[in-house]
């Protein structure tokens, strides 16, 4: 078994092209990768570079070899999931996780996703669509089916509402603290205005704003603009929340403005191919 996949892995039976996708096999070997390079070798869009089993050695070989798609079999997931996929990341930083094998339910399909995976192959999927996904994920796509899709469409729904009304709850709560003018002069300095530009707004004395500027010091216990700016974005915004909120409505904002969607489901029909 072992001799077959290594002369697949290293002589297909077409020869590559220049511009070949360089694929990196980690899997034990069985009749089932016998038959995933089989397809891989047979298309000259392809070229396998390593099959090897998923062990530690299978790192250095990986941040040797640095290819463009790496193709990983289920059971070589390891958990923490993030942790993972950020050592990929780290080990090959343009290599591109695509995971494949059977019986991958919904819930661990959407983990990897979230984790760092761009797509994977199940056994709903063909050979046609192993290739198609390859090339797929080499273009800067994912390869997901349009149930992952909604599951994570609805996650960022119910995850953007939480985070808008925790941030209002976290407005109103900093609101409480301030007076109707120290509530406008806070809202200046948030700006970056200038004492004397929050003083012609305000239509006060610059020492009237620097009086009302100490008290909303005083009540957030800092001491100066900077810090006062600091609070309120790690109070109001945490920068990890943010930033998962604006990744996972990527999509939902795309859609809205009639813009396709950047994940693409691999099991939809393509228009240009469907038969007259």
């Amino acid at each position: 078994m072992k001799s077959n996949i290594a002369n697949l892995a290293s002589q297909g039976t077409v020869v590559p092209s220049e511009k070949s996708t360089s694929i990196f096999v980690a899997a034990k070997p069985d009749f089932s990768i016998e038959g995933l390079l089989r397809i891989l070798s047979d298309n000259n869009e392809n070229r396998i570079v390593a099959c090897v089993e998923p062990d530690e050695s299978c790192w250095d070989k990986l941040r040797n070899l640095r290819p463009e798609i790496l193709l990983l079999h289920q059971q070589a997931v390891m958990s923490p999931m993030n942790e993972f996929f950020a050592r990929i990341k780290s080990t090959a930083s343009d290599t591109k996780a695509i995971i494949f094998g059977q019986n991958m339910d919904d819930a661990f399909l959407l983990n990897i996703i979230r984790a760092g995976a761009v797509g994977y192959i199940n056994e709903n999927m063909s050979g046609h669509d192993l290739l198609k996904a390859i090339r797929e994920v080499k273009e800067g796509g994912l390869w997901v089916e349009r149930r992952i899709l909604e599951m994570l469409a609805y996650a960022a729904i119910d995850m953007e509402r939480t985070m808008e009304n925790t941030i209002r709850e976290r407005i109103d709560a900093v609101r409480k603290l301030l007076t109707t003018r120290e509530t406008v002069a806070f809202k200046l300095v948030l700006e970056g205005l200038a004492t004397k530009e929050i003083a012609e707004r305000m239509h006060l004395s610059e020492q009237s704003v620097k009086l009302h500027l100490g008290r909303i010091f005083k009540k957030f216990q800092v001491t100066n603009r900077s810090q006062l700016i600091l609070f309120t974005f790690a109070r109001i915004c945490p920068v990890s929340n943010v930033y998962r909120l604006i990744r996972m409505t990527l999509d939902k904002r795309r859609i809205e403005k009639g813009q396709p969607p950047l994940i693409k489901d691999p099991l939809e029909e393509d228009p240009s191919s469907s038969k007259t």
